[in-house]
Parts: C-alpha cells; sequence; structure tokens
C-alpha cells in the first residue's frame, strides 16, 4: 500500500528550472514565431498598400509579375536538381554501354562453358542406369520371343 501511495504523489517541480524553461521558451519558441509572423503580416501589407497606392495598371502588374516569379523559382530549383540526376544516370549508362559488349560476352562464354560441363556431367552420371536399362530392355525382348516368331 505504501508504495502505491507514494507513486500517485507527484513531487512539486522545481521553481528555478520552470523560471529557466519559461525563458527558454520565450526565447526559442515564441519569439521567432512572432518575429516571422510579424514579416509576413508587414510583407502582405506592404503588397496590399503599393497596389492600392497606384492608380496605374503597370504596378500591379508588376507585382503580379513578381508573384509570379517567387511562386516559379521554388519549381525550377526542383527541376535543375532533376535535370542534373538525369544527365548523370545518361553519362553513367553510356559508360556502362561501352563496356558492356566485352564483359557479356566474356560472361556468355563462361555460362556456355558451365552448361557444356553440367551437361557432360548429367550425361556420363547416367549412362550406367541407361546401359542397365538397355540390357535388361534387351533380355526381356529376347525371352518374350517364340521360335515361331523368328522364321
Amino acid at each position: 500500500m505504501q508504495e502505491t501511495d507514494q507513486a500517485a504523489v507527484q513531487p512539486q517541480p522545481n521553481p528555478v528550472t520552470m523560471a529557466a524553461h519559461r525563458r527558454q521558451v520565450l526565447w526559442q519558441i515564441t519569439l521567432p514565431v512572432a518575429v516571422v509572423v510579424l514579416v509576413i503580416v508587414l510583407a502582405a501589407a506592404g503588397v496590399v498598400w503599393a497596389g492600392s497606392r497606384s492608380s496605374g495598371e503597370t504596378t500591379t502588374s508588376l507585382w503580379a509579375d513578381v508573384s509570379i516569379l517567387w511562386l516559379i523559382a521554388p519549381m525550377l530549383i526542383l527541376m535543375i536538381i532533376v535535370f542534373a540526376v538525369c544527365v548523370g544516370v545518361i553519362y553513367l549508362l553510356r559508360l556502362t554501354l561501352r563496356g558492356l559488349p566485352l564483359y557479356s560476352r566474356q560472361l556468355q562464354d563462361i555460362l556456355f562453358l558451365v552448361s557444356y560441363r553440367v551437361r557432360k556431367a548429367s550425361d556420363a552420371a547416367v549412362e550406367p542406369v541407361l546401359r542397365a536399362h538397355s540390357f535388361s530392355a534387351s533380355l526381356r525382348s529376347l525371352r518374350r520371343k517364340k521360335p515361331k516368331d523368328i522364321e
């Protein structure tokens, strides 16, 4: 009973470490998130202010062009990476295909030799059995023949 009573009672946190934890949360989490949100809100307000300030269509078109550039830039970077990977794969494939005929011929010769030796070994292993069966079959055939059939 005493063990369960002690497990149910939780010790109070140390006030010094809790204060240090609250300071760290403020400086490492809350402040950076607040600064980023503030920068995004100010950027959005600046875009709205610049678009509404000018009455001409050229400024709005300029902001639209800048927005399109910001939307296209990440995909452009990704496509450059994909292009570089494709070029690398093509180059490696070219190197592979250049040396492939030599090594495939060597592999074909080795496999032909292995096939020949396996066939020769299997024929040699089966030959005594075939001779024994052939001999017994010829003896059975001689026993079945009657003198009348020989005429």
